[in-house]
């Protein structure tokens, strides 16, 4: 059967690899210059920059599966998260419980109630 699949993002990608493999005939379209939809990165200086915040965590087995299979878990790193917050031209750390009760950005109370949360 022929298919097409509109989107070369993670989905798109995934359900043309997966259809393939059942032996179908898999095309897939994509409007922009890169796969990976909102996976991908683009170069900013020395580093790359996601396109939108995505993460895997330790547990998240069905992707660790996919790259597996992919034959891609070599290629899987785990690091330390460290995450911060760029606001009002300044950088505040914002990993730890400790990073949000050091967040002057908002009132003390703020900050309780959204540790809360």
């Amino acid at each position: 059967m022929k298919i097409a699949i509109i989107g070369a993002g993670a989905t798109g990608l995934t359900a043309g690899w997966k259809l393939s493999e059942k032996g179908h005939c898999v095309t897939v379209y994509e409007k922009n210059d890169r796969i990976g939809g909102l996976t991908s990165v683009v170069p900013v200086g020395d580093d790359l920059l996601e396109i939108y915040y995505h993460h895997i965590f330790t547990n998240d087995t069905v992707i660790i599966d996919v790259i597996k299979e992919l034959g891609l878990e070599k290629d899987l790193k785990w690091y330390e998260p460290s995450n911060v917050i760029y606001i009002n031209e300044k950088i505040y750390p914002f990993t730890s419980p400790l990073d949000l009760l050091m967040f002057k950005p908002l009132s003390l109370i703020s900050r309780i109630r959204m540790g809360l949360w």
